[in-house]
């Protein structure tokens, strides 16, 4: 048996808010309850019950949290699995198609053995 701590901080990495759960559920599945329990202190008044923005990974980017932090009008800061995946694909596949056409180049460029190189 296991389990997990939900974490919110803040900037400084000061603890706002933490939930204990079952091991073997996602992160996600606790998203809305971890930022419920949010208490941003203030100098004065009673403390915030909502941070401005949310940063999180992109194991977050799903349109059940996206909907709930615009329903509550906060800030999201979370990549998205297609774009990011993607991005990474045409990287490598443009990378290997250079790759392919320098190699190309230097067969076709390659000097000749010392034998065959004209001396001047």
């Amino acid at each position: 048996f296991c389990s997990k701590i939900h974490l919110v901080c803040d900037g400084n990495g000061n603890p706002l808010s933490a939930v204990v759960s079952a091991g073997n559920r996602h992160d996600s599945a606790f998203f809305e309850e971890v930022l419920d329990t949010v208490s941003v202190p203030q100098e004065r008044g009673r403390p915030r019950t909502k941070p401005e923005v949310v940063i999180a990974d992109k194991g977050y980017d799903g349109s059940p949290i996206r909907s709930y932090l615009r329903k509550r009008a906060i800030g999201a800061v979370i990549p998205l699995k297609e774009l990011k995946e993607g991005a990474t694909r045409r990287k490598k596949h443009s990378f290997s198609r250079q790759k392919k056409s320098l190699s190309a180049l230097q067969v076709r460029h390659r000097p000749h053995r010392a034998d065959e190189i004209p001396t001047q």
